[in-house]
């Protein structure tokens, strides 16, 4: 590993999962800069990163790495989805030490979402250039993926994030690499939230509670000219159709389970 005088936490999420809210939270702790998709950016970067992983690691290395090492804090926390698009390989091949936060939410509230946000995979804009794509070569495999709804691309494009979340986690242990792990619902309790930052290394003081009770109080990121969709067909049989032509009935196994309650 580097020698880095500096405590590193990079989140592996979905997006439109909590991680405005989590920047904000994590910035209560003692001596920390949380930022949430600050410059130098991911984005910039993710559609030449599907093509070359070496442009992950020429961008980490000469911009994203330099620029958190000047930050004046000890603790530097980033909760941007996009580093899960390619970069989290980038720093495990460049021995760059940091701790994995994963944030999760359930699959199909984040591709509702997405879907009622138009973020589509592969499809539109948003989808594009900030979400995984069904032709990347280390992604999900799924029959026919031309001829799925958006719903489902959306959906798929969670499972993604699902699977990776093992694949990670595996590989974060085999480095040794702290991984804290937590919900969008149990960001809102005090007492789970300080747990989680103390895995990483961070302190929240005590004085940060009332602080914390009105930033959890208040509805953040919210898309308000956006409006609820009614799916011409429901959700759950689209679900039941994508998993078919992803037959994949471990990875079906241990979603069903994550999110059983």
């Amino acid at each position: 590993m580097l020698q880095i005088d500096k405590n590193i936490s990079m989140c592996l999420t979905t997006g439109r999962s909590g991680t405005n809210l989590l920047e904000e939270l994590l910035s209560l702790a003692d001596d920390t800069c949380a930022l949430h998709e600050p410059a130098p950016y991911f984005s910039d970067h993710i559609v030449k990163v599907r093509d070359s992983e070496k442009h992950a690691l020429y961008f980490v290395k000469n911009e994203k790495l330099p620029a958190i090492l000047n930050i004046p804090e000890k603790n530097y926390a980033e909760t941007s989805h996009l580093f899960g698009k390619g970069f989290f390989e980038a720093f495990i091949e460049l021995n760059i030490p940091f701790n994995l936060m994963i944030l999760s939410r359930p699959p199909r509230e984040v591709a509702k979402s997405l879907w009622r946000i138009g973020a589509i995979p592969a499809r539109t804009e948003k989808g594009v250039n900030s979400l995984y794509h069904p032709d990347e070569g280390n992604v999900l495999k799924v029959k026919d993926w031309q001829s799925l709804s958006n719903y489902q691309l959306c959906f798929w494009y969670c499972l993604e994030v699902e699977r990776r979340k093992d694949l990670y986690r595996q590989t974060c242990k085999d480095k040794g690499l702290p991984v804290a792990e937590i919900s969008l619902e149990d960001l809102r309790d005090w007492n789970k939230f300080v747990g989680f930052a103390e895995k990483l290394g961070l302190n929240i003081p005590a004085s940060a509670e009332d602080k914390f009770k009105a930033i959890t109080a208040t509805k953040v990121n919210k898309k308000r000219k956006y409006f609820s969709k009614i799916p011409l067909k429901p959700l759950s049989m689209q679900e039941k159709d994508l998993w078919k032509k992803i037959d994949d009935p471990k990875l079906k196994s241990i979603v069903e389970a994550r999110y059983a309650n």
